[in-house]
């Protein structure tokens, strides 16, 4: 199939059509859902080593997309704040969890394994499976560069995971979750993953050198079926970050679309491609609903009017379509489930789904999501790491605290209680030392008085440190 996506929740949300806000229940929804989903995404473990005097870690480069180097806090805080937020998930009873792409920012050893180690952790406590989706992040150094170079400047001179390695580290996971748990639950049928399907492909995938990879057919799918009341359902796991075919694309300017990894998501379409082993494993099955989960929501599989994924090949064409995706750090857990359409080039067909997209777990109104997927429709249900009540609790008691002179200033011109725990915005200035920071941030955990109401200190310096990240700094002030 050939076609582009037209996305037409922007239009839903103007005319109130087909976009009833989350958590809404109509008599569609009667009785049980079919299932519950958590969706966790973008908590972006940043090695302790990482560095920013080079391109993608510079002043410059926050200014330009804010994300590029976060605050102290954030980057200390972030695996043990995802496991707080799991924890509120678990709450919400879900059958399975998702997490939906960049556990990592840039691939390093020193990110990934501390971060599946937290997922393993999840995973033991929620006595239920948990499946990973691969993100533009968790290899590529920053999110977008490939160079082995790159990629070690990055993790400061450290190691750093090929695409390969993760491909490997996230089978092995996955299949992990499925034999411990999904195996054992009558509701899940049927589970198959593309890992010795590439590793077989001959002079390509992930047999080919480290620096190809991502356009060499090297690509982690897997398919999941279940079915909960007698209704089949089949579940997609989706790797955005393969740009196998964005090489063959013509040039834009001069300028190859396949420089541009990491700034758009990507699937193989062509023959031997991720489509075609997705759609082979979906197989004859008489599901009425199709998940699909990526990192990269459905409007970032193009390139203006090149393709760089084709989400509709994927889809049912007749029945429920549902898509699930992270990436864009939507500071916004209210939002809406997004109607959608695939719309073929031949005679007038068009393939209609849903999406619901997911925010970061370390950005400002951190959050993670429930999905109740009923027959023909889901719901949304956010799951906020910190509600407005506790965000006004945890400024006063910050404003509160007083620190010792043993806590030394991570930039001169400021000691305040905020600066020296990495709360504010002075990472983006020139001197800042976020080493120290970083001690600060550990030695005040350890103190007495922290150290017995951990979890609640962790949440309020997140919440802290991701408010001032978000706010908004003049380019002269730096």
């Amino acid at each position: 199939m050939k076609g582009c996506i037209r996305i037409a929740a922007a239009l839903a949300a103007v005319l109130g059509v087909g976009c009833a806000p989350q958590g809404a229940i109509t008599k569609a929804d009667a009785g049980p859902p079919l299932m519950r989903i958590g969706l966790l995404a973008d908590t972006q473990l940043t090695s302790p080593k990482a560095t920013s005097n080079y391109l993608f870690r510079s002043q410059i480069a926050d200014l330009a997309v804010n994300v590029a180097v976060r605050t102290s806090a954030q980057e200390v805080l972030a695996g043990e704040h995802l496991g707080c937020l799991a924890e509120d998930l678990l709450a919400t009873q879900p059958d399975v969890l998702l997490y939906l792409g960049d556990g990592a920012n840039s691939g390093c050893d020193d990110e990934i394994e501390p971060f599946f180690a937290q997922l393993e952790r999840i995973r033991t406590q929620a006595g239920k499976p948990v499946f990973f989706v691969v993100g533009n992040h968790d290899y590529l150094a920053t999110g977008n560069q490939a160079a082995a170079s790159m990629r070690t400047k990055a993790c400061a001179g450290g190691g750093y995971v090929t695409k390969a390695e993760l491909i490997a580290r996230t089978a092995a996971f996955n299949r992990a979750s499925w034999q411990r748990f999904a195996s054992r639950d009558a509701r899940f049928v049927r589970y198959a993953d593309s890992l010795d399907h590439v590793n077989a492909t001959d002079g390509a995938g992930c047999k080919a050198g480290e620096a190809l990879q991502q356009e060499q057919a090297c690509y982690y799918a897997a398919v999941i079926e279940w079915n909960a009341g007698g209704h089949p359902t089949q579940l997609v796991l989706a790797d955005t970050s393969d740009y196998t075919d964005v090489v063959r694309q013509p040039r834009i300017d001069g300028v190859d679309i396949a420089e541009f990894a990491g700034a758009r998501g990507s699937m193989g379409w062509e023959a031997g491609g991720q489509n075609a082993w997705i759609e082979k494993a979906l197989g004859p099955s008489p599901a009425r609903t199709r998940v699909i989960a990526s990192h990269y929501p459905t409007a970032d599989l193009s390139w203006t009017r090149y393709y760089s994924g084709r989400p509709g090949d994927l889809m049912l064409s007749d029945g429920h379509n549902l898509w699930l995706s992270g990436h864009t750090h939507d500071p916004d857990p209210d939002s809406y489930v997004m109607p959608g359409s695939f719309e073929d080039t031949g005679p007038g067909e068009e393939v209609m789904y849903d999406e619901i997209n997911v925010g970061s777990t370390t950005d400002h109104r951190a959050h993670a999501a429930l999905v109740a997927l009923h027959p023909g429709r889901a719901t949304k249900q956010p799951v906020l790491a910190m509600d407005a009540e506790a965000a006004s609790a945890c400024e006063a008691r910050i404003d509160g605290v007083q620190l010792g002179s043993g806590y030394a200033s991570p930039y001169h011109r400021n000691g305040s209680t905020r600066h020296r725990l990495g709360l504010t915005k002075h990472y983006r200035r020139t001197g800042y030392d976020a080493a120290i920071a970083r001690k600060n941030i550990e030695t005040f955990l350890a103190e007495p008085g922290q150290a017995a109401d951990r979890e609640q200190w962790v949440r309020c310096l997140m919440h802290a440190g991701a408010k001032a990240e978000a706010s908004k700094w003049p380019g002269w002030m730096l």
